[in-house]
């Protein structure tokens, strides 16, 4: 092995950021996402979907290091901090590492923000197996807004 005689193990691929916070958790065995409540208050999208594609790669890192615990702790602090633009990515991540948690999360959002979504490119993109459990979690229902149109344009007559 190359590792043995140079003395250094290069990981290709992996962002510099992300490989900081693995080695943080595994000398403290604390995970130090980056903040976002600043981000949050300011209003700052940029910062929050930077942050959410940190994680993300972070939670990548710990599956592939079968870190379980961050990787668990990757998923709750994206379920608490994910922001909208993140949400259809995160879903295929989520079912390419088999993660449950993260997949009914991405499917609840988006099927509680239905409307917006379904305008947006990558909805369009989503399998038919994602769109049957987004509907689960639509709102408003799609029975109500078939029934909205169909008396919205009775009452314009």
């Amino acid at each position: 092995m190359q590792e043995n005689i140079n003395k250094e193990i290069i990981f290709k691929d992996i962002k510099f950021e992300s490989l900081l916070m693995i080695l943080e958790y595994i000398y403290s065995n604390r995970f130090f996402p980056p903040s976002v409540e600043l981000a949050i208050i300011e209003k700052n999208t940029t910062f929050i979907c930077n942050s959410n594609k940190i994680i993300l790669d972070l939670f990548i890192l710990s599956d592939y290091f079968q870190m379980d615990r961050l990787k668990q702790l990757c998923e709750v602090n994206l379920s608490q901090t994910l922001s909208h633009e993140m949400l259809i990515p995160t879903l295929q991540i989520a079912k390419t590492y088999n993660s449950e948690f993260l997949l009914e999360f991405c499917y609840w959002e988006i099927g509680n923000n239905f409307i917006n979504f379904q305008k947006r490119k990558d909805f369009k993109k989503l399998e038919k197996e994602d769109l049957v459990k987004i509907k689960k979690f639509q709102y408003p229902p799609q029975e109500y807004i078939d029934w909205q149109k169909k008396y919205g344009e009775l009452n314009k007559q």
